[in-house]
């Protein structure tokens, strides 16, 4: 039996820029979603919901569970949504290199507020501006040469 090529939908945007919501929107209930915040939740690091970074014990496990969730659904030949911030190229890349025995149909998801502040708006003061600073800086945003398609979407 052939297997079928699998849409990944990688969601790129700081915190509060709206990408659960462009999510629930616009995917199909069968597409899988992974996010480290669900898994954090689902390990009690914190409230579902609650948007918090853990120790690096903590964050080790879960990127182990979130790895192991991709190949998963890549296994079964479902759609999968990687719901991160994937500021960074090399994070977007290890995802590639994961899932690189798969056939691939790589979407990527730009999903930007019209301004930080009202990222910062969002998240209610949770992120300190030291962090906001560090993720601004730290955004690479995505070049031709990493996707199949691109989507850009302002919230």
């Amino acid at each position: 039996m052939e297997k079928r090529q699998i849409n990944v939908y990688v969601m790129i945007g700081l915190p509060g820029a709206g990408k659960d919501t462009w999510i629930k929107n616009n995917l199909s209930p069968d597409v899988k979603v992974v996010c480290r915040d669900d898994i954090r939740a689902e390990l009690g690091y914190c409230a579902p919901g609650e948007k918090i970074i853990g120790t690096n014990e903590q964050e080790f496990i879960v990127t182990s569970i979130f790895n192991t969730k991709i190949k998963m659904f890549a296994r079964e030949g479902s759609d999968i949504a990687i719901n991160n911030l994937n500021i960074r190229r090399r994070y977007r890349n290890d995802y590639k290199k994961l899932l690189s025995t798969y056939d691939v149909r790589w979407i990527y998801v730009v999903v930007e507020a019209s301004s930080v502040e009202v990222n910062k708006q969002r998240r209610n003061g949770q992120i300190p501006d030291d962090a906001w600073d560090r993720l601004v800086q730290r955004y690479e945003a995505p070049t031709p040469d990493e996707y199949d398609e691109i989507i850009y979407v302002n919230t």
